[in-house]
């Protein structure tokens, strides 16, 4: 099998993962009320569902509660056993510590989620979502830490490759939270027009809402897919057409963040002029942090990528 075969297998392996993930959140967001009782917020995802699971699981007898337990152990155990194996290189220290950190905290934190102790302030126990977004934020501070500290291992080393590998095992986990984020929060936007009597005036502009709150998900996660097929072919001996794959990239990263800005300032101006029509108006002031911060690390990463096979075809002259 050819290179080109294998990545193109790779890719359609990863985008048919996608589609099973937004179809499997999609029927379990509208046909069951598993999540139904989450607050949703983006900095919860995916913790406060999987505790959700588990929690929902622990109640289902002692078969139930074993595979709970099971199932939590397993998450707990994973970072520790990635710590002390070959998976991804030699780990450096720091690394190691930050990884085996992660493991107790995951554990830590789904049993503090599903089982609020009696020694915590009542705010938490008698508030599951206080709960849920302070322990996700934790968490996910803590999986910043560890990605540093593999990068940093990664750089001091110059083992471009290995940064590369895991950057494009970093854009699997994203277009994989992309798809959950986006079918979660189109969960809860239908949910919430769902509990409320609106006129058409008021379902067009949640259907308004609905595009501005899905459609930068679905983009992010074309650009996902799109630079992972780009860290594979910058992998690949040959690296034919690295440079237009990476201006392709460049130019849906400008388009998410114009459409992104769009769709936020158009949502506030068909609130203002349906506002007689309207019984509930919310202006969007908030600016789209994650989506700016996402295209400033797409073009970087199309840049240094185009500028190393630059550097490698020019040392191929001179040979």
């Amino acid at each position: 099998m050819s290179r080109d075969s294998k990545i193109k297998n790779k890719i359609i392996a990863f985008i048919f993962v996608l589609v099973v993930e937004a179809v499997v959140l999609g029927v379990i967001c509208a046909c069951t009320s598993l999540f139904d009782s989450i607050s949703f917020d983006v900095a919860t995802v995916p913790f406060a569902q999987i505790a959700s699971g588990i929690k929902l699981l622990s109640h289902k007898g002692a078969i139930g509660s074993g595979a709970a337990m099971a199932i939590l152990a397993c998450i707990s155990f994973l970072p520790i056993v990635y710590a002390f194996t070959n998976m991804g290189g030699k780990k450096s220290i720091p690394e190691m510590i930050s990884l085996v950190f992660l493991g107790v905290m995951l554990g830590a934190g789904f049993y503090l989620m599903i089982n609020p102790v009696k020694y915590l302030p009542e705010v938490f126990r008698n508030n599951p979502y206080i709960m849920h977004q302070a322990v996700s934020i934790l968490l996910w501070s803590v999986i910043l830490l560890c990605l540093a500290c593999t990068a940093t291992r990664l750089l001091s080393s110059k083992d471009t490759r290995g940064l590369v590998r895991g950057f494009s095992a970093l854009m699997v986990f994203l277009g994989i939270l992309a798809v959950a984020l986006g079918a979660f929060s189109l969960g809860a936007l239908v949910k919430e027009s769902s509990s409320e009597s609106t006129s058409g005036i008021e379902s067009f502009v949640m259907g308004f809402k609905l595009l501005k709150t899905v459609v930068p998900y679905i983009l992010e996660t074309i650009i996902a897919v799109l630079l992972f097929r780009l860290s594979l072919i910058f992998m690949s001996k040959e690296q034919s057409g690295l440079k237009e794959s990476a201006s392709y990239v460049r130019r849906i990263s400008c388009i998410l963040l114009e459409v992104t800005l769009l769709l936020t300032v158009g949502y506030n101006l068909l609130q203002i002029v349906c506002m007689k029509n309207m019984s509930n108006i919310r202006i969007v002031t908030e600016i789209p942090v994650l989506s700016c911060a996402f295209v400033v690390v797409s073009v970087l990463v199309c840049n240094l990528l185009t500028e190393n096979k630059k550097l490698k075809d020019d040392n191929d002259l001179f040979v």
